[in-house]
């Protein structure tokens, strides 16, 4: 996942992630199956608040109120799509899990 780098965000956030990520994985391999799911879900929830706050900053700024940047980033979007539920997390970690147990 992404962060916007007018928020200064993305050093933490990534290691933040890279953090959760780890647990997750030995969250699993430890024989906990529903991790993965867990740590897919949570980060769903977390981009979806993200992408809300993003908007509503954004929508604040109104000196350039015709300017296509600050417009793309003030309209309230849905990058995953209406019926998108999950992310392709499942795939990643199944990757990673054929990788470990074969290395």
């Amino acid at each position: 996942m992404t962060f916007d780098p007018l928020a200064g965000q993305g050093i933490s956030k990534a290691l933040q992630s890279g953090v959760r990520a780890a647990q997750a994985i030995y969250a699993r391999f430890s024989g906990n199956d529903s991790a993965w799911d867990d740590y897919e879900d949570e980060i769903l929830k977390k981009f979806r608040n993200y992408m809300h706050r993003r908007s509503e900053y954004y929508r604040r700024e109104n000196r350039w109120p015709y300017s296509p940047f600050w417009r793309r980033r003030a309209a309230p979007s849905n990058p995953l799509g209406s019926s998108a539920s999950r992310l392709p997390v499942q795939g990643a970690l199944a990757s990673i899990s054929t990788t470990l147990s074969v290395g």
